[in-house]
């Protein structure tokens, strides 16, 4: 049998451990931003699981870097677009206050990823523990885990959107649920739709909003979840590249957990707020549905992703 030096053992220890520390994040109707630095080169970055790539603002490094989330170095290796980033990240993040990079899915390969919502912090661990994903002494519900889609290059596992199955993309970077037009088609009964206006990557685009009476993940079933209705470039073009996807799950529903996204075990674990806490989360993010963006006179919400 091989046995692992315990001077190896040390300098694992050493480069973070097996669970890593909480990194404070602000949130903004969901949104998960952060601040870290690239190479002494401080940025805010926008966090995006549904987005296979990263990118950084042309003036940051645009080859493969480290960045710190927590005590944790993640691997960064940013895609260079040039103009059209900087275009891209200008759009997303003028409704946010501005942001240098998009974090996507592809920095976390590997690693267990935990948004806590309500205590606005992230943490990055490796997958090989049970702590890498579930919080038994937070006081939070019974987690359920959902498989991800081992062929889906985004973290896209099994859903129901009022009993409707589905198969949808997990979005950190989506302020709302995505639910293409003909997916709305198919619910029972049909929501209503009202106009919103939605950023994306390809600019400010016009699409309908309405709210789900229930969804359901796992073991777990949420109601009045917002949505957006449009056809989205990014989501078809997943499609036809080969991966089962029908629509996005975004901070509508994932503000109602701690969720962890773990590429290493290809699951994705969610913890359901209770009490004040879960109050406290679906607080925050309302206080956004009805003054900064659904319930205004010009609806306006992000879905960054998916890329």
């Amino acid at each position: 049998m091989t046995r692992t030096p315990c001077a190896l053992l040390l300098l694992l220890s050493a480069c973070g451990g097996a669970v890593g520390d909480w990194e404070p994040v602000d949130t903004l109707g969901g949104l998960v931003l952060f601040d870290t630095d690239f190479d002494g080169q401080a940025a805010r970055c926008l966090l995006d699981t549904g987005a296979d790539l990263t990118v950084l603002r042309s003036d940051l490094p645009q080859t493969a870097v480290q960045a710190l989330i927590g005590d944790r170095d993640v691997l960064v290796d940013p895609l260079d677009l040039g103009e059209l980033g900087d275009a891209v990240l200008d759009g997303i993040g003028d409704p946010l206050g501005g942001i240098d990079c998009l974090m996507g899915w592809d920095s976390f390969a590997g690693q267990a990823l935990t948004v806590d919502y309500v205590h606005h912090r992230i943490r990055v661990a490796r997958s090989v523990r049970r702590a890498a994903r579930i919080d038994d002494d937070a006081g939070w519900g019974e987690p359920v885990v959902l498989d991800l889609d081992p062929t889906s290059p985004l973290p896209t596992a099994a859903a129901r959107l009022q009993g409707l199955p589905v198969h949808a993309v997990f979005d950190t970077g989506a302020q709302v649920a995505l639910v293409p037009p003909a997916v709305v088609d198919a619910l029972d009964p049909v929501p209503d739709l009202q106009p919103l206006l939605i950023v994306t990557p390809d600019g400010t685009i016009e699409g309908g909003l309405g709210f789900l009476q229930d969804v359901t993940l796992g073991g777990s079933t949420h109601d009045d979840v917002a949505f957006a209705a449009y056809d989205s470039v990014q989501l078809q073009a997943l499609i036809d590249g080969g991966v089962d996807v029908d629509a996005v799950i975004g901070a509508s529903s994932l503000v109602r957990y701690a969720v962890t996204f773990d590429d290493g075990d290809r699951t994705l674990t969610l913890q359901p707020y209770r009490g004040a806490d879960l109050d406290a989360s679906l607080g925050e993010y309302t206080a956004f549905v009805e003054a900064g963006g659904l319930r205004a006179a010009t609806p306006r919400a992000t879905i960054a992703s998916p890329w």
